[in-house]
Parts: structure tokens; C-alpha cells; sequence
């Protein structure tokens, strides 16, 4: 899978990355910590997770260690996120094209270089990154929660978060 600190080297998934995404209101109640922090510090190492308040909390937490960890993630817990994305004017002539026909949306994605050294990522919603959904028969994500031993290895899941590939909105 592609290390955080190597996806970070794409301005535009920087500028994703940064920024503090939006809450439903009832994330941003006292007590609920909507987001889990996922550190993996060697590429041998297990995964760790941290449940967080702020998103700003746990960014900061990966951007200044990002010489020390190898890989990370901070996941949504309650909510999904698309890839970066931004809308664009379309042209005809030079000329824009006026309407909402003249507007496109212009969608990130992987560069060929890190398809072709790392194999093709689908778009994760929760863990906000593209990442590998394989098979697990015991998967990191469920350890010491109720679904532990109870997963079903003929389903695809998320490499950081274990959600399902069919539950996931879509890939990249």
C-alpha cells in the first residue's frame, strides 16, 4: 500500500490532507471523538489506532512525525469523504461554455507512477485515501471490539479500517 508520507508528496492530496473536514453537528457534541488515528511506524510493525476529538489534533500529530512513521491514516468514524476534487469551467472554442452544462467536475486520482510501483488503491471514504481492500480472516481493525473472530474472510475490506469494499461508496 502507499505510505501517507509518500501520497503527501501530491500538492493537491497535501492540500486534502490539511484541511479539517466537515462534521455532522452531532460529531461535534463534548464526549464524541469522530475520528481514529491509525499509525503504523515501520513497514513491519503493527498497526496502532487512537480515538481524537479534532482532526487538526491527529494531521499535526502524522505531519510533524512524518520522518518517524511509516504509514498513517486518520479515519472518519461516522462519515465519508470523496477523493479531492474541484469544479471546473469547460471551454468550446476558447469561449466557457455558460450553464450548468459548462461546469465539470475534475476528480483526483493516483498518478501512473504510483499505480505502477504500488498496484491499483480504490478510494477509501472513511479512511479519506486510497487504499488496498483485500481478504482477512482476523483484521487489526477489529481487535478487542465485539466483531472480533466474527468477520468473514470472503469480504473484501479496507487494508486500515476493515470496512467493507461493498459498503465503501465507490472506487477510484
Amino acid at each position: 500500500m502507499i505510505p501517507l508520507p509518500t501520497l503527501l508528496e501530491d500538492k493537491t492530496f497535501r492540500k486534502y490532507f490539511e484541511t479539517t473536514p466537515a462534521l455532522y453537528p452531532t460529531q461535534v457534541e463534548p464526549g464524541v471523538k469522530p475520528w481514529r488515528l491509525w499509525v503504523k511506524k515501520t513497514e513491519d510493525s503493527k498497526w496502532t489506532k487512537k480515538e481524537v476529538s479534532g482532526y487538526q489534533t491527529a494531521a499535526g500529530y502524522v505531519l510533524d512525525r512524518l520522518d518517524d512513521i511509516y504509514d498513517a491514516a486518520v479515519q472518519s468514524r461516522a462519515r465519508s469523504y470523496g477523493p479531492p476534487h474541484r469544479r471546473v469551467r469547460a471551454t468550446s472554442g476558447g469561449k466557457p461554455i455558460p450553464g450548468p452544462e459548462g461546469v465539470r467536475l475534475v476528480v483526483w486520482s493516483l498518478s501512473r507512477d504510483l499505480i505502477h510501483e504500488y498496484g491499483r488503491h480504490d478510494w477509501c471514504f472513511q479512511c479519506r485515501r486510497p487504499t488496498i481492500f483485500g481478504y482477512f480472516h482476523n483484521h487489526h481493525a477489529f481487535r478487542g471490539t465485539a466483531l472480533e473472530g466474527f468477520t468473514s474472510a470472503d469480504v473484501r475490506r479496507c487494508t486500515l479500517c476493515g470496512i467493507s469494499h461493498s459498503f465503501n461508496r465507490s472506487a477510484v
